[in-house]
């Protein structure tokens, strides 16, 4: 029997999954082909194939017999020539798809405390760092961006820098939050200051900033509730 004539023989996989693949793209594999191109090879006793289909039949079954992870592996590992590593194997893809497959979750930011929460990274920092939240009009976060490090004042942060990646992410609202490494979270009078500089700046520019939130190990303060009047344009 001929290379040719011994493909066209294969009891389960007439042409392999890799190169129909190749050829076709993965949609035009079947669910077993899928299967057979994540298990990879079979064994001596037991072809690709055969292991694929008895793989497919097991994901056939009702979704309330396949609880968890744990059980369908062990269900897995039933099947001849699937050991531990190919039952991992399939369950990390199927993980993968679950957590790709699920809607990313809309963060509307409407307290201080959501932002507190959401720059947790820099309450311990012994720098000053400065983090801006850029959102759309209806104040669901686009992107956070670290845009300065160091010391923050009304001299040294270039308006730029804030202002340059809410042009470019279409941002219609912003948020800055940037800490205090004393501990203290009370604003200073270059805070005050870099505060109204920056509300003018948006103003011009069409932006509407949120507020400026103070943060540190021991707690936060909004500016937008302890200095009213700066936001009352």
């Amino acid at each position: 029997m001929t290379k040719q004539q011994s493909r066209l023989h294969r009891p389960y996989l007439s042409q392999q999954p890799r190169e129909k693949a190749a050829e076709r793209g993965l949609e035009a594999l079947t669910n077993r082909e899928l299967l057979a191109l994540i298990i990879g090879s079979g064994q001596a006793k037991h072809h690709v194939g055969q292991i694929a289909t008895h793989v497919e039949k097991i994901f056939a079954e009702p979704l309330n017999q396949l609880t968890n992870h744990k059980q369908l592996g062990q269900k897995l590992q039933q099947v001849p020539g699937v050991g531990g590593v190919t039952a991992q194997k399939i369950l990390a893809s199927l993980e993968l798809w679950r957590r790709l497959s699920k809607p990313n979750p809309i963060l509307t930011i409407d307290q201080p405390s959501k932002l507190y929460a959401l720059s947790k990274d820099i309450h311990h920092k012994q720098q000053e760092y400065c983090l801006v939240f850029y959102c759309n009009g209806r104040g669901e976060l686009i992107q956070r961006h670290i845009v300065a490090i160091g010391g923050l004042n009304v001299n040294y942060l270039e308006p730029r820098d804030i202002f340059a990646p809410a042009l470019q992410l279409r941002a219609a609202s912003l948020i800055i939050v940037h800490n205090h490494p004393s501990g203290n979270p009370e604003p200073s009078s270059d805070d005050v200051l870099l505060t109204e500089r920056l509300l003018e700046l948006a103003e011009l520019l069409g932006f509407t900033i949120l507020d400026h939130l103070i943060v540190s190990r021991t707690g936060y303060i909004s500016l937008r509730e302890s200095h009213q009047e700066l936001f009352l344009r």
